[in-house]
């Protein structure tokens, strides 16, 4: 397991996401987990009284409400608020939407015709050289010359997967119809399932309404992954990507005419030609919609429903988030008109013990000098980091509680990237490490940037073993 630490640092005034270090399970269970950081909290000099936020994905021994490792942490900390990763419920949305049958299917043949070119140089090169030989010849040239496998766990490449197979799929037909010859058996035989998968008309529509889905959201994924992010923006980008796939679904008609229209002219570049697919009677597992024109179909069958999944899954993960601090946003200047006094005194409150003066007229005459700051100013502030450096020595309340709503988490994609420093340094001719040495390494990889003087490494190697240090003394 990986722990890291969050907070706001004072000196320069920025948020800090700060890997701690690995820690070994023998117990998955949230009792053990819970016991692993505590432990690990307290190794490192952390009291878990300063505990004010933790942020998980979504699995039971980490989020459950009962047994938990955050509601039993919660339990001994209750201003330990949980925050479910926003990323991992962004890509929970996206993967509910794409529960769409003809959508699941493309998403399927996509990740094979992925893996079928990668997993053979000389596949690879065919692709490459069909795609060389047509930027030259036209004027659209493209930097990419390789599929991306659909990735399960980093969620970007999720979108730059089906980003890049769109780009390349003319090359990609190409490519398949000289595979058709090859003399290997298998090759030519999975190259012609795969070209007549990826020409049918469901597989075209579906790429393009997954591709202009994910076009919504994939700043968004990118923008949610930043340690400057706060609960305030990230849930206000949210918003605005909902309201904007709300009103795509209000005009379904007229958008979903001209995202059909781009079809029929990327489809006639292969010479497709969009159609419905047969109707039965008795199926009871196809889309039987009783239409006559094949854009009326594919808007019923894959573009509505593809839409309303996402919709309905940001509404329900999203919006109940925190609800009883997120009034502390209104503290931001430019969230001013969004809460009253009541309700930002309230949400304050509950951190009466970290205030300087807990007192409700104190906090109510702090809060009207920082309304009364930014009045009438133009260039207000739009998130909590940028806002906390306008705080004066007058206003002691009014940082505690900005700083506090900074530090509680928004993903866990920190804790994520670590595990890529894990396999580069835990490899098979390693795999001994002991704990101790396994962070050390962790710790000097992830923190390249600190410059470390050899009187401050001397140093800290003597705590543990004044013997050594004679011998480097003596070596010296």
């Amino acid at each position: 397991m990986t722990v890291c630490i969050r907070y706001v640092d004072t000196s320069c005034w920025i948020i800090r996401e700060d890997f701690v270090g690995f820690v070994e399970m023998n117990s998955t269970t949230g009792l053990a987990i819970k016991n692993s950081i505590l432990d690990k909290l307290k190794d490192i000099g952390l009291s878990i009284n300063n505990l004010r936020g933790q942020g998980y994905d979504g699995g039971a021994n980490m989020s459950g409400k009962n047994n938990g490792a955050q509601a039993l942490i919660q339990n001994e900390q209750p201003l330990a608020f949980y925050t479910h990763c926003f990323s991992h419920s962004l890509n929970l949305c996206l993967s509910k939407a794409c529960n769409v049958p003809s959508i699941k299917n493309m998403l399927g043949i996509v990740s094979c015709v992925a893996t079928f070119f990668s997993a053979s140089a000389k596949r690879a090169d065919k692709l490459k050289s069909v795609i060389e030989a047509g930027t030259t010849s036209n004027s659209d040239p493209s930097n990419k010359m390789k599929l991306k496998k659909l990735c399960e766990t980093r969620w970007v490449e999720r979108h730059d997967a089906l980003i890049t197979f769109k780009s390349l799929y003319v090359y990609l037909v190409h490519a398949l119809e000289d595979l058709q010859n090859d003399t290997n058996p298998e090759t030519s035989c999975k190259a012609t399932l795969y070209l007549n998968s990826i020409m049918k008309s469901d597989f075209l529509v579906s790429l393009e309404v997954t591709v202009t889905g994910f076009s919504y959201t994939l700043q968004l994924s990118i923008s949610l992954q930043s340690k400057q992010q706060d609960l305030s923006k990230a849930l206000s980008d949210i918003m605005v990507i909902r309201c904007a796939l709300e009103e795509l679904r209000e005009n379904a008609d007229v958008n979903f005419k001209n995202i059909f229209k781009d079809i029929v002219e990327f489809a006639a570049k292969v010479d497709v030609e969009i159609s419905m697919p047969r109707i039965c009677g008795r199926q009871t597992h196809r889309v039987n919609i009783n239409v006559t024109d094949p854009e009326t179909y594919f808007k019923i069958s894959v573009f509505l429903p593809f839409l309303d999944y996402i919709i309905q899954a940001l509404h329900a993960r999203f919006d109940d988030r925190l609800s009883d601090v997120m009034p502390l946003e209104g503290l931001i200047p430019s969230n001013f008109n969004l809460y009253d006094d009541d309700s930002i005194l309230k949400a304050a409150m509950i951190y009466d013990k970290d205030l300087t003066y807990n007192d409700s007229s104190c906090l109510r005459a702090e809060l009207h000098m920082w309304r009364c700051q930014w009045y009438n100013k133009d260039d207000k502030p739009q998130s909590v980091i940028d806002t906390l450096p306008y705080c004066t020595n007058l206003l002691p309340n009014i940082q505690v509680l900005l700083r506090l709503f900074a530090t509680l988490p928004i993903t866990s994609a920190t804790p994520e990237r670590t595990f890529s420093t894990l396999k580069r340094l835990k490899s098979y001719l390693r795999s001994t490490m002991t704990e101790e040495r396994l962070n050390g390494l962790a710790l000097a990889n992830i923190n390249k940037k600190e410059n470390l003087t050899e009187l401050e490494v001397i140093q800290q190697f003597s705590k543990t073993s004044p013997k050594r240090l004679q011998l480097v003394d003596w070596t010296k």
